[in-house]
């Protein structure tokens, strides 16, 4: 087994994202890989620059952080050829790593519009890198840049940043600093390919929480009545755990609640809701430790939004009154 440390550049739609392909949001345009043994030794590399079919002109954005020219681009090889030369060097069935999480979705969106077979395992289990420093610094809820991460842990700069390949290799050197025992447990899960059944449905347990991932849904409402999104288990001993904050959508797409279990006490819960391109929704539960703060903010931000409910209703009211009048 491998693990293989991707990194992705792409270019978007020159003149406005409103005359962009919906399908393709995002084209890639280099692929760059950093091939490490199962001791987390660097044995091999792979880069490719690949011609653009759709987006051919480099958008302002992109060309004030990419290295790559015009001609670059133009002398590289199709996204196709690219990906069987990938899939030649590497296994799918590696395990995949990256900075952040939007190089693999990327990569699925576009293997999908120029159809190239789709040969990840599902669901595709990979590693955040991005997170796993915070999980190794215990700094859980901030998220630090590449080049900063590259100075923290003293790498040398030997490469540019902001390139497919440098880029990866940078990842593949703070992988190696990382204190693996603490951290290897915290994988996660690509969810391009949702859950299409209970059967798909994605449970993972971590030392400090566990997530969720449910089977689609027509609506946001339709979920919020389902047993299995809504049964809750402690992740570290099962019991099951009792409502104490009645759920309440903090966000659009977000519901939080406190639930407690006899044992571990209050537990944060939170349902992120991901919108599908067919209309409908998945759900992303996660449950962790709740101390007096966490429980406290999350009864601050239900209080908040029903002040901002009532202030609301009583604006309409005097409007729907003032109408009459």
């Amino acid at each position: 087994m491998n693990y293989i440390v991707l990194d992705l550049e792409w270019n978007q739609c020159p003149y406005g994202k409103e005359y962009g392909k919906k399908a393709l949001p995002f084209e890639i345009i280099e692929i760059g890989a950093v091939k490490l043994d199962e001791d987390r030794n660097i044995v091999d590399e792979f880069r490719r620059v690949i011609k653009p079919k759709e987006y051919k002109k480099i958008h302002y954005k992109t060309q004030k952080v990419i290295h790559l020219t015009q001609e670059q681009l133009k002398n590289g090889v199709g996204f196709p050829q690219a990906m069987e030369e990938f899939f030649a060097w590497c296994s799918p069935q590696d395990t995949f790593c990256t900075w952040g999480i939007s190089d693999l979705t990327e990569l699925q969106r576009n293997m999908d519009y120029f159809k190239v077979k789709n040969v990840f395992p599902k669901p595709l289990y990979y590693y955040d890198i991005q997170e796993l420093m915070a999980v190794d610094l215990d700094e859980r809820d901030k998220r630090r840049t590449l080049e900063s991460a590259v100075e923290y842990y003293r790498i040398k700069k030997e490469r540019e940043f902001h390139g497919a390949a440098g880029d990866a290799f940078y990842t593949a050197k703070i992988l190696q600093a990382l204190h693996w025992e603490k951290v290897r447990i915290y994988y996660t899960f690509n969810c391009y390919r949702n859950p299409q059944n209970k059967e798909e449905e994605i449970t993972a347990i971590y030392p400090d929480g566990s997530k969720f991932v449910s089977r689609e849904f027509a609506t946001k409402e339709r979920a919020m009545k389902d047993r299995s999104l809504l049964t809750m288990q402690c992740f570290q001993c099962g019991r099951s755990l009792r409502n104490k904050v009645k759920w309440f959508a903090s966000q659009q797409k977000v519901y939080e609640s406190i639930y407690k279990c006899p044992k571990h006490g209050l537990m944060l819960c939170k349902i992120r809701f991901k919108s599908l391109p067919n209309g409908n929704y998945f759900a992303v539960r996660s449950i962790e430790t709740a101390d007096d703060a966490a429980v406290q903010a999350v009864l601050d931000r239900k209080e908040q939004i029903k002040i901002r409910r009532r202030r609301r209703n009583g604006q309409l009211r005097r409007r729907s009154v003032g109408k009459r009048v």
